[in-house]
C-alpha cells in the first residue's frame, strides 16, 4: 500500500485516513499528513482541489439522482426489448417450421404446375398450327373478298346509273302525279317526299283541332284549358296558324333552317316525351278544382284526370279510309303515325 504522507511503506497501522475524493491513504500517526478537512473517523479531504471536487459533486448530485431514474428506465425497456426479442425469437422459429411445410407444399405445386406447363406448351403447337390453318384461309379469303369487290363496285355503277336515270324521270312522274291527281278533281299538297293528294274541301288540321276541343269542352275551350300541338310534317302547319296564341305548337324537326309556324322546335319524339313528362310532373304537384258547371254533357269524365291526350285521323266526307288502331297508351311508340296530336291539359 502506497502512503502519500511519507515514504515509509512498511509501518503498519489499523487506523488509517483516505481522501474520499483521489483516494490517497495517509498514516494517521504521520506528523507530514497534510488534512484539508476531516469527515469522519477515517474520511478526509486531502487538498483544496479535493474539497473543490466534493463541492462540485454535492452540487451535480441531483443530476446524478436524475442520470439514476433515466437509467432505471432504460433498464425496463431493455427488459421490455428483450422479452420482445423472445418473442421474435418465438415467432422466428415458428415461421421456420411453416416455411418448411411450404417448401414440401411448394415441391408439390412445382409439380402441378410443370405438368400445366407441359399442356400449355402442347395446346400452343396445336394453336399454332391451327393459326398457320387460318392464316391459309385468310389469304383465300382475300383473294374471294377482291373478286366480291370488284363485283360490287361493278354493280354500284350500275345502279348509280339507274339511281340518275330515275333522278332525271322524277320531274316527268312528278308531273304526271299532280296533272292525276288534279283530274281527279282532287288538290296537290306536299309532304315528306311525297304528294299528296286533298279533296277539295274546306278543312285542315287546324279546323279539325278547333273543331275537336270547340265539341269536346265547349265553346268557351280557349279560357279553361292549355292545349299543346305537336306536328312533325308540312300538313301540320294549318293547325300551327290556326292554334296561334291559343295553344303551345311544336314542330318535330332537326333541321334549323326549315320556316316553321309553331312557336318552337323540338329535335326528335324522343324530346317530344321528355317534354310531356316534365308537364306530368309540374301539373302533380298541384290539385286542380274541379267545378261541374264549367263542362258540357259528359266531359266531366274527361277532366277528371290531369291530362287527356286526344289522337286521330280526320275523315273527309264521302271519302272511305280503312278503321282507326285500338286506343293504345303508347301514343309517342305507336306503330301507327297519327296525322296530328293534341295534348289537352
Amino acid at each position: 500500500m502506497d502512503f502519500k504522507c511519507c515514504k515509509n511503506k512498511t509501518t503498519k497501522e489499523i487506523k488509517n485516513l483516505f481522501c474520499i475524493v483521489c483516494a490517497n491513504v495517509f498514516h494517521k500517526s504521520c506528523s507530514e499528513r497534510n488534512v484539508f478537512q476531516k469527515l469522519g473517523q477515517h474520511k478526509i479531504i486531502c487538498s483544496k482541489t479535493c474539497c473543490e471536487v466534493f463541492e462540485q459533486g454535492k452540487n451535480n448530485q441531483v443530476t446524478l439522482e436524475q442520470l439514476d431514474t433515466k437509467l432505471l428506465e432504460k433498464n425496463e425497456e431493455i427488459a421490455l426489448l428483450a422479452n420482445l426479442v423472445e418473442k421474435l425469437k418465438h415467432e422466428i422459429l415458428q415461421k421456420d417450421i411453416m416455411h418448411e411445410k411450404k417448401e414440401i407444399d411448394n415441391q408439390d405445386v412445382v409439380q402441378k404446375l410443370n405438368i400445366e406447363i407441359t399442356d400449355l406448351q402442347n395446346d400452343l403447337k396445336h394453336k399454332d398450327n391451327h393459326i398457320k390453318r387460318l392464316e391459309r384461309g385468310s389469304q383465300r379469303f382475300n383473294e374471294e373478298a377482291e373478286e366480291v369487290e370488284e363485283i360490287f363496285n361493278r354493280k354500284i355503277v350500275e345502279f348509280l346509273k339507274t339511281i340518275e336515270d330515275l333522278r332525271l324521270k322524277l320531274p316527268d312522274l312528278e308531273s304526271q302525279a299532280k296533272k292525276m291527281i288534279e283530274d281527279a278533281g282532287f288538290t296537290v299538297g306536299k309532304a315528306h317526299c311525297a304528294i299528296e293528294a286533298k279533296p277539295p274541301v274546306q278543312w285542315n288540321k287546324g279546323r279539325a283541332s278547333i273543331y275537336i276541343l270547340r265539341t269536346a269542352f265547349g265553346v268557351d275551350w280557349s279560357e279553361r284549358l292549355r292545349i299543346i300541338y305537336v306536328g312533325d310534317d308540312v300538313t301540320n302547319e294549318d293547325a300551327m296558324m290556326d292554334l296561334k296564341s291559343m295553344a303551345a305548337t311544336f314542330r318535330v324537326t332537326s333541321s334549323h333552317i326549315i320556316k316553321i309556324s309553331a312557336e318552337r322546335r323540338v329535335p326528335s319524339t324522343d324530346s317530344v316525351l321528355t317534354m310531356l313528362k316534365w308537364v306530368e310532373r309540374h301539373l302533380s304537384r298541384r290539385k286542380l278544382p274541379i267545378d261541374p258547371g264549367n263542362y258540357r254533357r259528359n266531359s266531366m269524365a274527361k277532366s277528371i284526370t290531369s291530362a287527356v291526350q286526344i289522337e286521330m285521323s280526320m275523315q273527309v266526307p264521302g271519302y272511305s279510309s280503312p278503321p282507326l288502331p285500338s286506343k293504345s297508351t303508347n301514343y309517342l311508340g305507336s306503330t301507327v303515325t297519327p296525322v296530328f296530336s293534341l295534348y289537352v291539359f
